[in-house]
């Protein structure tokens, strides 16, 4: 026997309740005789007669008795079952998938977002750190962070950062024993500690702001990691060389007396992080909880 289907079942029971075709099709906001096709389904699916049809009245047969007696327990459990979900339809609920720079992860995004987790139990941040500037929409990713605003068609920004500023470094060990560098090209009499993006990439070039010019230095590192932001801090604190960090990065160890900036006057502003997201993704409730969480606030 072939199995009946929820539609039917519903119809036969909305049928049942009202004794009319035309009756149950307004109850159902569909027609009369779309009531009348699915009762005929049912029917010749199950092998039995379920109504008696007069032109005036609509009545069970014992057959149809019997399973009208038997589902309005299931439906009314299952109406109960939904009804109870309604609870979460304010609530907000979903994954967001988030990648970003260790420094931003570390800054600005787990600090802004740390509450709303706190408060949206069913708001679940997936944080990835990476620090290869990979476009992360490509990778599957609902949002990514950048510098600058400049993005593809299609993808949206939301400023979360001020302009930001990167600072020459050194640990007071480090400037007794070698002393300060007294210019850019001094550098080049000094040792050093820098990052690349991967493994394949050159070390990360340092970028000073000299009379409202951008120049550029290639450090020739005795130190390199691949981005590991950390183990490049705790470098420069142990003496190892001069490094060049975000401001926020070194702000405690420099208040403390543990770093000293070098060359203050020729420090760059970077452009402020952006975060970057599809359109099509952003629709939801928990999305845009996300967004405004993280959106810079002056």
């Amino acid at each position: 026997m072939e199995q009946p289907n929820f539609t039917e079942l519903n119809h036969f029971l909305v049928l049942a309740e009202t004794g009319s075709f035309v009756k149950a099709g307004d109850k159902l906001r569909v027609s009369s005789s779309a009531i009348s096709h699915s009762l005929k389904r049912l029917e010749e699916r199950l092998g039995v007669r379920l109504f008696n049809r007069t032109t005036r009245s609509v009545t069970l047969t014992e057959a149809g008795t019997q399973l009208r007696d038997e589902l309005e327990p299931v439906f009314k459990a299952i109406n109960e079952r939904v009804n109870s979900l309604t609870a979460f339809m304010d609530e907000p609920a979903g994954t967001i998938r988030i990648c970003a720079f260790s420094e931003v992860a570390e800054f600005v995004i787990y600090p802004r977002l740390q509450q709303l987790i706190k408060d949206n139990p069913r708001i679940k941040i997936d944080l990835a750190v990476d620090n290869r500037f990979e476009n992360a929409i490509a990778e599957g990713y609902d949002m990514g962070i950048k510098v600058g605003k400049e993005v593809e068609e299609g993808i949206e920004t939301v400023q979360v950062s001020n302009p930001f500023s990167v600072k020459l470094i050194a640990s007071p060990s480090y400037l007794a024993k070698y002393g300060k560098p007294t210019s850019i090209e001094d550098l080049e009499n000094h040792l050093t500690v820098g990052v690349k993006l991967t493994s394949k990439h050159n070390e990360h070039v340092w970028t000073f702001n000299v009379d409202g010019k951008k120049v550029e230095y290639i450090p020739k590192s005795r130190l390199v990691t691949t981005f590991d932001l950390n183990i490049l801090k705790h470098a420069i604190l142990d003496g190892v060389g001069i490094g060049y960090l975000m401001a926020t990065a070194v702000k405690e160890e420099l208040e403390r007396g543990e770093l000293i900036e070098l060359l203050p006057e020729y420090a760059i502003q970077i452009e402020p992080y952006y975060l970057y997201y599809s359109k099509s993704k952003s629709n939801t409730t928990a999305f845009k909880m996300v967004v405004d969480a993280l959106r810079h606030k002056e």
